[in-house]
């Protein structure tokens, strides 16, 4: 029996309580008060009813989806042990880094602690409580001194932050900050994975598309930037700013930069995207379009191959937590969707939806 016998088959239980494209259609046409009536007929029902009695509206749906994605996340991980538990772990990291991100963007912005807090998702080493008293500390600085003090999310990214705060104190640039942790996380993540084998690899894959996937990204923003601007002091610098772990190399990008334009400038990073699905839509995007609709797009398929990872990735294997996470995180950002304006079908034709159900 391996590692991953028992979490998979919870999972796959689990898998059936995902929502479908007949439901997503139903929710399309519902206000707030309308969603959150119909989640509490399904598994956000606990969720729905604890929001329910803080808030009302639009706050108590956002208040339950991050609520009920988060409670799946931890009980996702509780159910693995041994080898398997460390590949979740390095999965999961990811919300880490998230919260991270968002508690000091939430302080260097002096954003109220209340927005903030609602950006968090409580999972791993941020709890309701210890993101409360980050997100309320009088400026960021103090938020990190905080962090570093109860070494969150881990000691070996409290002292990242410390190094990147330092830098931080000269440059002011918030930019160059998030950059040294997201870096430092993707490091960190590829060296633990690096030490467990085969059975890492659709973890290792998962991480090197999201890497992939940021490192075109930033390629393509940087040349758009000196298509507006004419200026290309960025630019040069766009080899130190490439993420660890990924197929784009420095040489890469040096040859991307030299492109006449954003759009050749795609197709250029595209020949080294082992993703078949990112690497078309980066081939096909129009810059007319702009950068976000690139971002959206690389998102979209860049999920839609981790949840693909239900029917293609081996059933005994890492492959079903991947995919689990991977929709439980899509489920969520579809409700959001669904919630925002314009809402409704204007936002249908962007959900992510289980393999089965596209």
């Amino acid at each position: 029996m391996s590692d991953f016998d028992y979490g998979n088959a919870r999972l796959r239980a689990r898998k059936g309580s995902l929502l479908d494209r007949p439901a997503y259609a139903e929710l399309s046409s519902l206000n707030a008060e309308g969603m959150l009536a119909h989640l509490s007929t399904t598994a956000y029902r606990p969720e729905v009813e604890l929001a329910t009695t803080r808030q009302t509206g639009a706050a108590a749906l956002r208040d339950a989806i991050r609520s009920h994605l988060a409670r799946q996340l931890e009980q996702l991980r509780s159910f693995y042990s041994g080898r398997a538990r460390v590949l979740v772990d390095v999965l999961l990291s990811r919300w880490d880094l998230h919260n991270l991100l968002t508690l000091l963007r939430g302080r260097a912005t002096d954003a109220p602690w209340e927005q903030t807090i609602a950006g968090v998702v409580a999972v791993g080493a941020f709890d309701a409580a210890a993101a409360e008293e980050v997100a309320r500390q009088p400026d960021l600085d103090r938020a990190v001194d905080l962090l570093a003090t109860w070494r969150l999310p881990n000691p070996a990214s409290a002292r990242a932050l410390v190094r990147a705060h330092r830098h931080y104190l000269r440059t002011e640039e918030l930019p160059e900050l998030e950059h040294a942790l997201v870096a430092d996380h993707f490091a960190r993540a590829t060296e633990t994975l690096r030490g467990v084998g085969p059975e890492a690899r659709p973890v290792r894959g998962e991480i090197e598309r999201e890497v992939d996937r940021r490192n075109a990204l930033m390629v393509v923003r940087l040349v758009h930037a000196r298509e507006a601007t004419s200026e290309d002091d960025e630019a040069r610098a766009a080899p130190a700013l490439l993420l660890p772990g990924g197929a784009i190399g420095p040489e890469r990008v040096r040859a991307a930069l030299g492109a006449s334009g954003p759009g050749e400038a795609a197709a250029q990073v595209a020949d080294a995207m082992p993703e078949q699905s990112l690497a078309d839509a980066l081939e096909r995007w129009e810059p007319e379009a702009g950068v976000h609709s690139l971002q959206d797009e690389l998102e979209r398929r860049s999920v839609a191959a981790s949840i693909a990872l239900f029917a293609r990735g081996n059933p005994l294997g890492a492959a079903i937590p991947v995919a689990f996470a991977a929709a439980q995180a899509a489920q969520a950002t579809n409700l959001r969707l669904l919630a925002e304006p314009p809402g409704g079908g204007e936002v249908a034709r962007r959900l992510i939806v289980p393999e089965e159900e596209q």
